[in-house]
């Protein structure tokens, strides 16, 4: 009786096999192995998370895009009136036509300065704020940074475009909308 159901089972098996064989054209498909599939398994885990991770950092910046609240707005609204402000000292300054008496600073005091959210060192709030201010202001020369100097007062700084390095964080923002 084992003998039949060997037989039988032998039947099946090929019977199956040559249903596989000729569902692909002739052309025998192996099937994977078990560590293939783990590390097609783990493959899609991280697609997945990268890709919850970019949803995440388009949010985050879309709420400086789209603001909700007015606190936002208003923060907005101090960035480009400080760099406004910043343009016009500069303008100034290089109208004086004199390389010997030049304002030092332009450092600025501004709300933003005052708030911890900004304030604080690498500062991922800030970084959403300066990124919404370059996509506002396409054409601007400088990117703001604020800044804290020896003595702990902190100020709102603008930096030439052309020495300003996005922090890892900022090149992940902007990557996550190139992709």
């Amino acid at each position: 009786m084992a003998e039949k159901k060997s037989i039988l089972q032998t039947i099946q098996d090929f019977t199956q096999k040559l249903e596989e064989f000729s569902q692909h054209n002739g052309v025998r498909i192996p099937q994977e192995n078990s560590e293939t599939q783990k590390l097609t398994r783990l493959q899609q885990h991280i697609n997945q998370q990268d890709e919850e991770k970019r949803a995440l950092l388009r949010s985050q910046f879309q709420e400086f895009a789209m603001p909700v609240t007015q606190d936002i707005e208003k923060d907005e609204e101090d960035l480009l009136k400080a760099y406004e402000l910043f343009c016009q000292l500069k303008s100034l300054d290089e109208q004086s036509g004199d390389r010997q008496t030049h304002l030092k600073s332009l450092a600025l005091s501004s709300p933003l300065c005052h708030k911890s959210e900004y304030a604080a060192e690498g500062s991922t709030r800030f970084a959403l704020l300066r990124l919404w201010f370059l996509t506002t202001k396409p054409d601007a020369q400088f990117v703001p940074e604020i800044t804290e100097d020896s003595n702990g007062s902190v100020a709102l700084e603008f930096t030439d475009l052309d020495l300003w390095q996005p922090s890892s964080f900022e090149k992940e923002i902007m990557q996550a909308f190139d992709d």
